[in-house]
């Protein structure tokens, strides 16, 4: 229960009556105050199923479906697996529409797919449904949100375990729908990125890990290319790591004019690139290793207002 105070006395809120396409709607036009996704269009349709709302990740560099459930309703397992299918099998039409809304390059390869998702937003999911969608690998978030008589909008990810796998049956070698999606659809790890790197840039690496984390609310994200260090659900720096050296993204140039008498820092806010950031930078060694920090710092707090 929420709750307004007035002198002293507490005041019960009620919830709003309201209508989904109401709520719809305030998602889709919030949403990067909401969940940092960008706005694509409202029941997109593809082969006959009408998305509610079709998103794009800019940090990520791919879609986002999102999907309203009414209360109580079943069925988020099948629902998400049919909205995979969807993106696999039909990424043309996704990315014609990508095109259209935000003039996103018309090549499938230039958008990193295996990094799309689906949210379902609803009043509340009951301990079913969480355990349906409760697998490593399976890209399916829940969101619970509340709107109440005094305008107050509330909105909040419910946080899976995400420890169980999903067993894979392929009889008569065909190929189901839960091993494509893990193979379309697929989570990163650290390992994934020391296998890709040399021994020298995988210990540069840890360095540079141990800091950024030790700062406040620093978070890092696994992809499929890069690893992104993010406070406040943003980006602020990317890191990818080449068998010779480690390459980092970061900075914002509307916001961060950087220079550094010792390190090559180049401008690559006007080209395509694998992470987020307007500068670009390469170490081999550790030797400026503080200089990066200091950067990278700047960045950090840019990010954090």
């Amino acid at each position: 229960m929420i709750y307004t105070i007035e002198k002293n006395i507490l005041h019960s809120i009620k919830e709003k009556k309201v209508l989904e396409k109401e709520v719809q709607v305030l998602i889709g036009e919030n949403l990067q105050n909401l969940l940092q996704l960008t706005f694509v269009e409202f029941e997109f349709s593809v082969e006959k199923k009408r998305i509610d709302i079709l998103a794009f990740d800019e940090e990520k560099n791919a879609p986002v479906i999102i999907e309203l459930k009414r209360e109580n309703a079943e069925g988020l397992f099948d629902q998400g697996m049919e909205y995979f299918n969807l993106l696999s099998d039909r990424k043309s039409d996704f990315l014609l529409k990508l095109h259209e809304k935000l003039k996103i390059p018309a090549d499938i390869k230039k958008v990193t797919w295996e990094n799309s998702r689906v949210i379902f937003i609803g009043k509340n999911f009951t301990q079913r449904q969480q355990r349906a969608i409760d697998f490593q690998g399976l890209p399916i978030e829940i969101w619970e949100y509340e709107w109440y008589e005094n305008n107050c909008f509330y909105l909040e990810q419910i946080t899976l375990k995400k420890t169980a796998k999903l067993e894979i049956d392929v009889q008569k070698n065909e190929i189901n729908t839960i091993e494509k999606i893990k193979r379309e659809f697929q989570e990163y790890d650290k390992n994934h990125h020391k296998n890709r790197s040399s021994e020298n840039s995988f210990e540069i690496f840890e360095k540079i890990e141990e800091e950024l984390l030790s700062w406040n609310n620093v978070v890092e994200k696994f992809n499929k290319l890069v690893i992104d260090f993010k406070t406040n659900g943003k980006s602020f720096c990317s890191v990818v790591l080449l068998k010779g050296k480690i390459r980092i993204y970061f900075g914002n140039k509307s916001k961060q004019k950087v220079q550094s008498s010792i390190l090559e820092i180049r401008d690559v806010s006007t080209i395509g690139k694998w992470g987020n950031g307007d500068y670009e930078i390469d170490i081999s060694d550790d030797e400026n290793i503080l200089e990066v920090f200091s950067l990278l710092r700047q960045s950090y707090n840019n990010v954090r207002g």
